[in-house]
């Protein structure tokens, strides 16, 4: 059954799903050329139904995929469950019908032009098909489903034949006078938000470890905080980690009262709470995400190496650890002694 649907950008969409076969889909500038392009797919569907030539695996990726959110997903970090599981649908959607060992590079190739077509940006796809290797990697070692992973040839061509525009990295840093606004700012709401927000600065925190946090994982003698839960521990193996807590830390701490957790807000609460803060302030795209960057930044800033920023911000890679490196140019003049 064929659907064509218009697109944001002004496209049209064909998508042909037929029992026994894998999805097609296909992206064309007039809807007649898009309901050509299915019907011919479909009778072409008729033809090799008639010449006897299904297909020849007997399962496909719909299939592994139900199983592998039943046994696989839950091992994830729980703040990346409902991402891993939409990235899951959309291999649903576009290559279900396939056995792995059947979907050829090429036609990830040409899913990537149609969603770089539609508007998504680089790093997204590229983040999906990340997701996507590693799920098929899965089917293939935890649900011990033999096949081949298209994903890192599709990934290689994709790069060698300049597919995707490159993205420079995110280096976004809230200015001296952006903080200041958002520790300052009157707000309405009875939240702890502006305390959140400082404290996120200090810990390097993620949205969800923030949310999690609790005076119980609390040294006060030592002046550290257990960190129960991170989001690589699935990676590496280890169960969370213990983080320093500043001076300014500690003092944000103290104010907060004994509650179940240390701010009683769960991480979407805070999101909202910080963009309604940010907005207040007329502050441009700026990201709760962006304080965490801004928190390691500060650390290298201060001399710490590689391995040691890695402990706290809970990094399972170093390497990933590359693009928080973004050093502003009056520290840079300081080390080498520049006026």
């Amino acid at each position: 059954m064929a659907v064509i649907t218009k697109r944001p950008n002004g496209k049209f969409q064909a998508v042909v799903r037929k029992k026994g076969h894998p999805t097609k889909c296909k992206t064309f500038s007039k809807k007649s050329l898009a309901s050509q392009w299915a019907k011919e797919l479909e009778l072409s569907f008729e033809i090799n139904q008639l010449q006897n030539k299904p297909v020849t695996r007997d399962w496909i990726l719909s299939d592994a995929i139900e199983s592998w959110v039943t046994k696989c997903i839950s091992i994830r970090a729980e703040s990346s469950e409902p991402r891993d599981r939409s990235r899951a649908n959309k291999l649903i959607e576009y290559f279900g019908g396939y056995h792995p060992d059947n979907l050829l590079p090429k036609q990830i190739l040409d899913w990537a032009k149609d969603q770089a077509e539609e508007g998504y940006k680089s790093s997204t796809i590229k983040r999906t098909l990340t997701s996507w290797g590693s799920i098929i990697s899965d089917i293939n070692l935890i649900l011990e489903m033999p096949c081949r992973n298209p994903i890192p040839e599709a990934k290689q061509l994709i790069s060698k034949t300049r597919a995707l525009e490159a993205e420079e990295g995110r280096d976004r840093r809230p200015s001296p006078d952006e903080l200041f606004s958002l520790a300052c700012v009157k707000h309405s709401n009875e939240t702890v938000i502006d305390y959140i927000i400082l404290f996120a600065i200090e810990t390097g925190l993620r949205r969800g470890e923030l949310a999690r946090a609790a005076k119980e994982y609390i040294d006060f003698n030592a002046r550290t905080m257990r960190v129960p839960k991170s989001k690589t521990d699935w990676k590496t193996g280890k169960k969370g980690r213990t983080i320093p807590l500043s001076d300014l830390a500690m003092q944000i701490v103290s104010l907060m009262p004994d509650n179940e957790t240390l701010f009683s807000m769960a991480p979407d609460s805070i999101s909202q709470a910080f963009g309604r803060v940010r907005d207040v302030c007329n502050i441009k795209d700026l990201t709760l995400h962006d304080l965490r960057h801004e928190a390691i930044s500060r650390w290298f800033e201060m001399g710490l190496e590689i391995q040691e920023v890695a402990a706290i911000s809970g990094h399972s890679n170093w390497q990933s650890l590359k693009k928080y490196t973004q050093l502003s140019s009056e520290h840079l003049h300081k080390k080498l002694g520049s006026s």
